[in-house]
């Protein structure tokens, strides 16, 4: 057979796709962009440079009884600390050893600085040396002992394990619940009463579960609120209320929906790949993942030490080339080091922060890899002019972490420079900063943030709670400029509060105020980017694509008049989109549609855009793809909100433009035929019209055929009663639960003076009982038209039901094209087939085929309606909006 291709539907093979570079492929909603980890740059080879005296390490052949020399080096850390070097002196480390301790140097080994922490050897490749916080696990010694489990294993073990690790991933540590994935790995609090912080109520079903088991000093990780989780001990438990108390008061309340988790007890130890280390009987319990004796794992190892590579006190150090494993606090701990200068380096299943750096004035950390660290992946407090430059962290805060996280790179400290990193799957933030002057958070790629948590951030900053502290005037503070934000999503497990639309690609928290948001992209988030009352800041030139609440969100939470004012919100372009669904036994309805913009104000959102120090927005572009309607903007207020038209909107933002390349369906339906006799309102079968007019009204009038208010023939109804009414002839409508679904649709156009349109299906006698469709009036101008679309579900059936048009009394209505029958199918628009954001996070230009989009068709138009030409070329960090002329969902 001749070779085919897998093109979407629509290319029909008459599109010449070049090849391109393009490897693999990341995927979201709505979204393509390049695997990153295709695009990372091989590292060069290494040689150590410095320019005093060396001493080395060899892990296996060497010997701690040595001088510490290239011919004879040491074996372990113990001789370093009788270590006194001089500025310019090296401590290396043979790369492709293993080194099991901490390396630690204070100013005790370095009073002069200026030293390296390196490797040596073959350093080709990836090659360096690891510094691991376990030991071997030796495989003798297991017995079969049957603790939860007849598949549980145990053995006398006498120092301290905090983590297990077989063949250098981590087992999961005993736990209740067991872990099955982020978000999949909480029990949830059942109900609780308010604003109780010491105690709660576990579910029905988990009170079953914990009956006959001993909670009470358990350890318990609870997720309070949105953003964290809090760490306690069960200090008592009911087991006939199921109520839990801890032993310390929760700095929320906690509520029925809020998240926990149980460590601690053996009983917990109940699925393959959990281990438990019994501490007062120094015995190590684990249920390999096959459930087969441990005796045959040669890979086991146990951890307990809390740092790998721990400096402190002196300046000028460089590490470089250096490995750390599955620490217990941090892989790399730098304290009180200026001028520090990290390196090449990584740390991976590293319990708490992987490169951690404190009071530290003006470090670099550069070019180095992150990978599954618990808390944070880099993380620099009180370090100013810091330099986070080219570095990768992934997976912060997974992978059945327990504990709180932060942030895949979080930076504090004035005159930052966070440059062309790239964070990938982060539990919480991807990257955090404190908004100090001179800090630049520029040309970083975050993909998929907030996995575990909500109210969160691809990127973020938070400034405080006192509003004294807030500048009164513009003062220029951060700059977050050509970043990438990709899919920033809440995981709403065990949220016990309000959780859903607060993941934010850009977020300006409490206060914030000077910075400026310029050129980033965001895709694939609630809100794209938010301030919460914040002042003075500059929202320009940035792209913000495929969000579900809103492109742009301003909130104002608090009393002062002195928040969110004066910020400039110019030239941004956002893509806002409205879709339908339909739940069991309903009809479709509007979804939560996105918002071009949302604005919050506890009163009356409009005052945000009163006053000489108003918030502006100017020159933004918003655009949609809403059949009918416009664009959304909304104001929202305590208990209730406004949505804005765009003749609303223009009344706050004169300049903003709204533009449609593409208009689609909202929904696509089949249909017995019509049950209207004479829906197109021909005059030679107006019998199948009936009009009724009240002899007590004035004027009222109908008739058929011809006006110049409409295409076609149209039934003109003039109202001279509020009880005058046009109603077609009778039909049957069937209100069996499957065969209910009914649409009802037909044009209205305004007459002379303007009218309403109104409209019911109803029985066509006594008692006039109305059969589940009853549109209120709807305002029409003088020549105004509105296609109506109206599903419904037949409530009764009936022989007689009739459809009833009104108008308004003394105006006039033009009705054309009617319809109702009943529906058999029905599909909604699913925008991730229509449009892709196709984005480039690579520092080179690169092109992809129609085929990478997975779009129901080839012929494309972009966000300024031009046809696209194959390949598609992004430039780089650049991205395009694309939108498939699919025939089906064309309007």
């Amino acid at each position: 057979m001749p070779h085919q291709t897998d093109k979407p539907a629509g290319l029909a093979g008459t599109l010449a796709e070049a090849a391109v570079p393009v490897r693999g492929l990341a995927t979201g909603s709505g979204w393509v962009a390049p695997k990153l980890s295709d695009w990372m740059v091989a590292k060069p080879n290494y040689t150590p440079a410095f320019t005093g005296r060396a001493w080395y390490l060899d892990g296996v052949t060497g010997n701690d009884a040595n001088p510490g020399t290239l011919a004879a080096p040491w074996r372990t850390f113990a001789p370093t600390v009788n270590l006194r070097m001089a500025a310019g002196d090296a401590l290396l480390l043979k790369c492709g050893d293993t080194y099991r301790g901490t390396l630690e140097l204070t100013s005790a080994q370095a009073p002069a600085g200026n030293v390296l922490i390196g490797g040596y050897g073959d350093c080709s490749g990836d090659r360096r040396p690891v510094v691991r916080a376990s030991d071997w696990v030796s495989p003798s010694g297991w017995e079969k002992t049957g603790l939860s489990s007849q598949n549980t294993y145990s053995k006398n073990y006498t120092q301290p394990v905090s983590r297990l690790f077989e063949a250098g991933k981590p087992l999961l540590k005993a736990r209740f619940p067991n872990y099955q994935r982020v978000g999949a790995e909480y029990a949830i609090a059942g109900a609780t009463s308010n604003f109780r912080t010491t105690t709660f109520k576990v579910s029905p079903a988990d009170l079953l579960t914990l009956v006959d088991k001993d909670v009470v000093g358990a350890t318990i990780y609870l997720k309070v609120v949105q953003w964290e989780t809090e760490k306690a001990v069960v200090k008592a438990y009911d087991i006939n209320s199921g109520v839990v108390t801890l032993d310390r008061a929760m700095p929320f309340s906690i509520q029925a929906g809020s998240g926990y988790i149980l460590e601690g007890k053996a009983w917990m130890l109940d699925a393959p790949g959990e281990w438990f280390f019994d501490d007062s009987a120094k015995k190590l319990h684990l249920w390999t993942a096959t459930g087969a004796s441990p005796a045959g794992l040669t890979g086991l190892e146990a951890s307990w030490r809390s740092y790998g590579v721990l400096a402190k006190w002196f300046g000028g150090l460089r590490v470089e080339r250096i490995a750390v494993e599955q620490q217990e606090v941090d892989g790399f701990e730098l304290i009180e080091t200026p001028d520090v200068v990290v390196s090449d380096v990584r740390a991976v299943h590293v319990q708490g922060i992987g490169v951690s750096l404190l009071s530290a004035p003006r470090p670099v950390v550069q070019d180095s890899y992150v990978e599954s660290a618990g808390g944070s992946g880099i993380t620099a407090r009180e370090c100013d002019q810091a330099k986070l430059l080219g570095n990768r962290v992934i997976d912060t805060g997974g992978n059945g972490h327990a504990a709180a996280t932060e942030a895949g790179i979080a930076v504090f400290g004035v005159g930052a420079l966070v440059e062309n990193n790239t964070i990938e799957r982060s539990a919480f933030l991807g990257i955090r900063f404190a908004n100090r002057a001179g800090t630049i958070v520029r040309g970083n790629t975050v993909m998929f943030s907030c996995l575990r948590f909500t109210d969160c951030a691809g990127i973020y900053t938070y400034t405080g709670g006192n509003v004294a502290l807030m500048p009164a005037s513009y003062v220029p503070a951060a700059l977050v400029s050509g970043n990438v934000v990709v899919s920033a999503r809440s995981t709403l497990e065990g949220c016990g509060y309000s959780c859903t639309n607060m993941a934010l690609g850009i977020y300006l928290d409490e206060l914030t105020s000077g910075a400026t948001l310029s050129g980033n992209t965001i895709s694939d988030s609630e809100v794209g980017i938010g301030i919460l009352n914040g002042s003075f800041n500059q929202v320009t030139g940035n792209v913000v694509r495929g969000t579900s609440l809103a492109a742009f969100r301003g909130t104002k939470s608090r009393s002062e008049a002195a928040v969110l004012r004066s910020n400039q919100l110019v030239g941004n372009s956002f893509f806002a989109d409205q879709t339908m669904s339909m739940a069991a036994g309903a009809v479709p309805a509007d979804a939560v549609p996105a918002n071009a913009q949302y604005w919050y104000h506890q009163t009356d959102a409009s005052l945000l855009f009163a006053g000489i120090d108003r918030n502006v927005v100017s020159g933004n572009q918003n655009i949609g793809v809403i059949k009918s309607g416009e664009v959304r903007w909304t104001f929202a207020r305590s208990g209730g909100s406004t949505v804005l038209k765009e003749a609303d909107w223009r009344i706050h933002a004169p300049t903003d433009v709204q533009f449609k390349p593409v208009g689609y369906k909202q929904l696509v339906y089949l249909t017995d035929a019509s049950l209207l006799k004479n829906g197109a309102f021909d005059p030679a079968q107006a019998s199948f019209w009936r009009p009724y007019l009240n002899p007590l009204g004035t004027g009222g009038s109908f008739s058929m055929g011809p006006f110049s208010s409409c295409t076609g023939n149209c039934g003109k109804l003039v109202a001279g009663s509020s009880s005058d009414y046009l109603a077609s002839s009778v039909f049957a409508i069937n209100g069996a639960a499957d065969q209910n679904l009914y649409v009802a649709s037909f044009t209205a156009t305004g007459g002379t003076g303007g009218s309403v349109r109104r409209a019911f299906v109803r029985r066509d006698v006594s008692p006039w009982e109305n059969f589940g469709l009853s549109l209120p009036d709807a305002s029409l101008a003088a020549g105004a038209s509105v296609n109506v679309e109206a599903f419904f579900r037949a409530n009764a059936s009936a022989s007689n039901a009739v459809l009833d048009l009104r108008s308004a009394v003394g105006g006039q209505t033009y009705y054309s094209k009617a319809s109702l029958a009943r529906v058999q199918s029905i599909e909604f628009r699913d925008m991730k087939k229509l449009m892709s954001h196709v984005i480039n996070p690579t520092t080179q230009t690169l092109s992809f085929p129609c085929s990478a989009l997975g779009l129901t068709s080839c012929d494309l138009i972009d966000d300024t309606g031009a046809k696209v030409v194959f390949p598609i070329v992004v430039p780089a960090r650049g991205s395009r909006l694309l939108f498939a002329r699919d025939g089906k969902w064309l309007q």
